[in-house]
C-alpha cells in the first residue's frame, strides 16, 4: 500500500481545467476508460451542453499518484409532490459511459470517493452503462455509504475486432450481410473520402458532416448532430481537439462532390469508439450509409494503434450494428441507493414496480414510476 487515500473535490470548471493533467493521467492508466472520461470531453460539455450543472466531480490520490477520477454532477428528479437529488454523470446525452475511473486501489478509491460524497445532499447514484465486473459495481456490497446496487437494464455493445484481414472479415459475416452490404452502392458513382488522409483540414470535414446532417431524416425530427445549437457546438469542439490530438479517424462518402453519408471515431486505447453517423436522404437508396460504415472498419483495420472498432450499444434504432460485430459484449446499468430510511424505501418501491411490471428488460420502469 501506498499510504491514505485522500479526495480532491471540484466543484467549477476552473478547478477542473486546473487539474487536467492529473484527470488525463487516471484515465490514461485505465484500460477500461473509454473515449468519453477524457479531460477535452468533458471539458467541452461542461462548456456547452453541461453549462451551469452542479458539479461533484472527484480525484482519488495516494502518495503515488493519482488513483481514479469520477464526473458526478448534482441532478434533481421530480416526482408528484416533491423532488429529490441524485448523483448522475456528466456528458449526457452524448454519452451513457461510465466516467467513473479507478486505476489503482480500485476498491479502496472506490470507498473513500464514496465516503467523500457522503457529505452532499443525494438519495441514490447512477453510474450509467457498466460491465459486471466493474471496479465500483464491486465496491457496492461492502459500502457503508450505498445499499447493493439494483440493476436496471441490460445492453448490448456490439465490437469489431480489426485484428484480422478486411478479406477474411467478410467471409466470415452472413452471406444476407455481405448482399445488404454490396446492395445499392456497387453501381452508383460513390466515393469514399477519409479523415485526415483525405480532407485538407478538420474544417472542411466538419463542413461535409454538417452538410449531410442537415439534410438527413434526423434533422427534420430534430435529433440530427446539428438539431441543437449547444449540443453542436459540443461536437465540433471534441472534434477539433481529436484532430489536433491525431485520435479522429472518419469515412464520408461522397457522389461526386456532394457529401451523402458520414460515420466518425475516436481512438482511446488501442479502441475507436465510433460515434456519430449519418446518411443523408438522397443517399438512401444507394446505401451511403453502409458504405461508410464499411470503410470505416477496412480503414481501421489497416491502422496498427486499433485492435478493435466499438460500435456503441444496439437500441430500438441500432440493431444493424449486430451484423457487423465480431463479439457482443453485455453492459447494464444500475441504481445504487444510499444508505437510510428514504432511499431504502425508495429502493424497495422501485424493486417492487420493477417486479409488478414484468415487461422486458428494455422496458423496464424508470426511477419516477416507483411512486406512482
Amino acid at each position: 500500500m501506498s499510504g491514505p487515500i485522500t479526495v480532491r473535490s471540484i466543484t467549477s470548471l476552473s478547478e477542473f481545467e486546473a487539474c487536467a493533467q492529473d484527470w488525463d493521467l487516471a484515465v490514461a492508466q485505465t484500460p477500461y476508460a473509454s473515449i468519453h472520461a477524457r479531460h477535452f470531453w468533458l471539458k467541452h460539455w461542461l462548456e456547452t451542453v453541461g453549462r451551469g450543472r452542479e458539479l461533484a466531480f472527484r480525484l482519488m490520490y495516494d502518495n503515488d499518484g493519482v488513483l481514479g477520477c469520477a464526473a458526478w454532477i448534482v441532478e434533481r428528479k421530480s416526482f408528484r409532490l416533491f423532488s429529490i437529488p441524485y448523483l448522475s454523470l456528466a456528458g449526457g446525452p452524448m454519452s451513457k459511459r461510465t466516467q467513473v475511473i479507478l486505476s489503482r486501489r480500485q476498491e479502496e478509491a472506490a470507498a473513500a470517493m464514496l465516503k467523500d460524497l457522503s457529505h452532499l445532499k443525494w438519495w441514490w447514484l447512477d453510474p450509467e452503462r457498466i460491465h459486471d465486473n466493474d471496479p465500483l459495481l464491486r465496491s457496492f456490497p461492502s459500502s457503508s455509504v450505498v445499499i447493493d446496487a439494483v440493476e436496471r437494464v441490460s445492453y448490448m455493445l456490439p465490437r469489431v475486432t480489426t485484428e484480422t484481414r478486411w478479406d477474411d472479415y467478410l467471409k466470415a459475416r452472413s452471406r444476407k450481410f455481405r448482399k445488404q452490404r454490396k446492395r445499392g452502392h456497387q453501381d452508383q458513382l460513390l466515393s469514399i473520402r477519409n479523415y485526415p488522409q483525405d480532407f485538407v483540414s478538420v474544417d472542411q470535414f466538419i463542413d461535409a458532416i454538417a452538410a449531410i446532417a442537415h439534410s438527413s431524416w434526423a434533422f427534420r425530427e430534430g435529433t440530427s448532430i446539428v438539431s441543437t445549437e449547444s449540443e453542436w457546438k459540443f461536437w465540433q469542439g471534441v472534434l477539433r481537439e481529436a484532430a489536433a490530438q491525431g485520435t479522429l479517424h472518419a469515412s464520408c462518402a461522397f457522389n461526386e462532390e456532394r457529401p451523402i453519408a458520414f460515420i466518425f471515431g475516436i481512438l482511446e486505447h488501442g479502441i475507436l469508439y465510433a460515434l456519430k453517423t449519418a446518411f443523408a436522404e438522397a443517399g438512401a437508396q444507394v446505401g451511403a450509409g453502409r458504405f461508410a460504415f464499411s470503410a470505416l472498419i477496412q480503414s481501421a483495420m489497416s491502422h496498427p494503434g486499433i485492435s478493435t472498432v466499438d460500435l456503441d450499444f444496439i437500441t430500438s434504432h441500432g440493431d444493424y450494428k449486430a451484423g457487423w460485430a465480431t463479439q457482443l459484449e453485455t453492459v447494464k446499468s444500475y441504481y445504487a441507493f444510499r444508505q437510510g430510511l428514504g432511499p431504502r424505501m425508495l429502493a424497495q418501491a422501485y424493486a417492487f414496480k420493477k417486479y409488478l411490471s414484468k415487461k422486458p428488460e428494455e422496458n423496464l420502469p424508470q426511477l419516477s414510476e416507483a411512486t406512482t
